[in-house]
């Protein structure tokens, strides 16, 4: 019984009051009815767009996002639909008036406010299809560090428990089969890191979980299953220093709980490796592994600064034509004045408009390239300024300023191009 998943809530809104930009918990799908009241207008960004309003976000507001990394799970963060919609995130909107459902789905980010004193009662609810956002959830969870609502593990083993018929379909048994290769792996690796034939310092012990004797505590069983280093449930197995007897680490942060050797920790697991390997034969034709993740910029790079985002759009166009110029400045001067750009429409007159085209798109590198001093000179000393803006910049200022002279750079390729 999960307070606002599993028991609906009640909202009652009044003129102007918002709900700020956010996702469901674990992914979800929620419906929201209206009882009765003013009209509740909404906005939506699909799933599929969820990492590029990320981005988004965190663009245009670096320095929230430095000293809060884990800030969209707050609901504290309002933007306007138009700068998501500049930046190519798909917004979409609806007004909900009495007696009328709104459905999110999956991984979907939502905000909106209200016209006047309204009733709402909302709910979550999963289907099939959702099983999928439900493991990516708990890894974005564990990545911030951020309590997760429920044991994802948990719910795959008590439903495979009251009813072995989910063992017979596929989805399930896709979900299934990622988890158990997961917790596979998981354990020879920590295995690898204190061996059962190693030297007695490094021998890690094993022991089956409900038989471990816990020290006397007040701490939620709950809250004793979570991962001392990143929260989230360690359900299948876990591992138990005799340093902190009350805790336990997941199986990814055996090492980084705490600096004790081997003999001290102890693997404790709720299924043997053989019952966990009889139900991975039942879904095994199911399984399929993982794609690659893609490598993306760490926090301290300029990945989500303008400069990237604009270097991004110039190569993108650039490599879109071929290195036609004019078609290239007619897509960057579209992108950059928010209007959409069609990929492969052509002007028949485009000799005729190429200077004006030109003109404009000089106007649009002349209008970034201020912006870009206008930062330098808040940002950084005068000479870093002097610099960046003559594109000479020493080993040192680029250190200091990489977005800086990353802007600089490009707007300097433009215009050699024109």
């Amino acid at each position: 019984d999960i307070s606002g998943m599993m028991t609906p809530w009640i909202y009652v809104g009044m003129c102007f009051s918002t709900f700020c930009w956010h996702n469901e918990d674990h992914y979800t799908f929620s419906v929201n009815y209206q009882h009765w009241g003013d009209t509740k207008t909404w906005y939506g960004v699909p799933g599929r767009h969820a990492d590029k309003f990320e981005d988004t976000m965190r663009a245009a507001m670096p320095e929230l996002f430095a000293e809060q990394p884990d800030l969209l799970f707050q609901l504290v963060t309002m933007m306007s639909p138009d700068v998501l919609l500049r930046r190519g995130v798909d917004v979409v909107t609806c007004d909900q008036r009495a007696g009328e459902f709104v459905v999110t789905f999956p991984q979907s980010y939502h905000a909106g406010f209200n016209h006047g004193f309204n009733f709402n009662e909302a709910v979550n609810f999963a289907t099939p299809d959702w099983m999928p956002f439900g493991i990516a959830s708990v890894k974005r969870y564990r990545q911030h560090a951020r309590n997760p609502v429920f044991s994802h593990d948990e719910l795959i083993m008590t439903m495979c428990e009251s009813d072995a018929a989910y063992l017979t379909e596929p989805w399930f048994q896709r979900a299934a089969a990622e988890m158990l290769v997961r917790e596979r792996n998981d354990r020879a690796r920590v295995r690898a890191m204190w061996p059962s034939n190693g030297t007695v310092q490094r021998r890690m012990n094993e022991a089956d979980w409900d038989s471990v004797v816990s020290a006397e505590t007040d701490i939620p069983e709950d809250t004793r299953q979570q991962c001392i280093v990143c929260k989230a449930f360690s359900f299948l197995s876990a591992v138990i220093c005799d340093c902190s007897p009350n805790y336990v680490s997941c199986l990814l942060h055996a090492e980084k709980a705490c600096k004790c050797s081997g003999h001290h920790k102890t693997l404790v697991l709720r299924y043997t490796d053989s019952e966990l390997d009889g139900m991975f034969s039942l879904c095994r034709d199911e399984y399929q592994p993982e794609p690659e993740p893609e490598v993306k910029p760490s926090d301290d790079s300029n990945g989500g600064s303008k400069a990237q985002i604009w270097e991004d759009e110039f190569r993108r166009v650039m490599a879109l034509y071929s290195g036609s110029a004019d078609e290239a400045h007619t897509t960057i001067t579209a992108v950059s004045s928010g209007t959409p750009a069609k990929d492969n429409e052509r002007d028949d007159d485009s000799m005729g408009t190429a200077q004006t085209v030109s003109d404009d798109f000089m106007e649009v590198v002349a209008a970034e390239a201020e912006k870009a001093a206008s930062v330098a000179q808040k940002l950084t000393p005068p000479k870093d300024v002097e610099n960046s803006v003559r594109g000479t910049m020493t080993v040192a200022d680029l250190n200091r300023r990489p977005d800086l002279a990353q802007m600089v750079l490009l707007l300097e390729e433009a215009q050699r191009l024109v």
